[in-house]
């Protein structure tokens, strides 16, 4: 009786477990997700931490594109001159919007003029633009 009992049980935990499998593996909201990332991104900026926030949120092959022939350290000074200020004011502003997320959940697209346009790369949330 014990022994039919305990494979009862044991059979109930593995139906347990696949039931709650799915739960498990989805991702989490991306529109909070989203709006963590971008939390994380200001406070980078705030702090003066270029080379993190690029390191973070920009796609490395747009490196060489927006940053030709610079290291790591000389990219982080160019973008604090160029863009870093007005940067931050528009994730200021795209934190507080509710993005539209593409149904695969690899692009996100916040309603700003000029919109601001993310792309999971390697499971990262990138600025495109």
């Amino acid at each position: 009786m014990r022994s039919s009992l305990a494979h009862v049980m044991a059979a109930l935990l593995i139906v347990a477990g696949a039931l709650a499998l799915p739960a498990c593996t989805q991702r989490a909201d991306p529109a909070k997700e989203l709006a963590l990332q971008l939390r994380q991104g200001i406070r980078l900026l705030e702090q003066k931490q270029d080379e993190q926030f690029l390191d973070r949120f920009m796609a490395p092959e747009d490196y060489a594109k927006y940053f030709p022939n610079l290291d790591r350290k000389g990219r982080a000074d160019q973008f604090r001159r160029v863009a870093a200020d007005k940067l931050e004011k528009r994730l200021r502003e795209a934190v507080e919007q509710k993005p539209t997320v593409s149904p695969d959940q690899q692009d996100a697209t916040y309603p700003l003029q000029p919109e601001v346009k993310l792309r999971r790369i390697d499971g990262r949330w990138r600025i495109l633009n």
